[in-house]
């Protein structure tokens, strides 16, 4: 898939050097003109640690997740059994924070404690 996208590109830089793409993957597209800025993953909590939630709050994953998750609408209150699928959420995502951000709104859809449903789609 890496090769499909690479050649895309570079055509497209090509044919319009004006045009801006912007591109996230774990592996370089290697095209003329490419600028690569690697994102370090976010700290996450163990997984099964059971942890409070101010204790998971204190993992920049887990705090991302619960901004994006607000900010699309989520207002509930978090309880403990909570902070463990939070945690097991942020380390099913590598604590990639464009994975976090995508799942926290598609998450808090269904409640965060129902987690075997939920974690279900989470899966590489």
């Amino acid at each position: 898939m890496i090769d499909v996208v690479a050649a895309l590109a570079e055509n497209i830089h090509q044919r319009e050097s004006h045009v801006s793409i912007l591109a996230t993957s774990r592996e370089s597209l290697l095209v003329q003109g490419e600028q690569i800025f690697e994102l370090v993953p976010l700290q996450a909590p163990p997984q099964g640690a059971g942890l409070s939630v101010s204790e998971a709050l204190s993992y920049p994953a887990v705090r991302l997740f619960m901004e994006r998750a607000t900010a699309a609408g989520h207002r509930a209150d978090l309880t403990d059994d909570d902070a463990d699928v939070l945690a097991e959420i942020c380390g099913k995502l590598d604590g990639i924070a464009l994975a976090i951000e995508l799942a926290a709104v598609r998450v808090f859809m269904h409640h965060t404690s129902a987690s075997s449903p939920v974690l279900a789609w989470i899966t590489w």
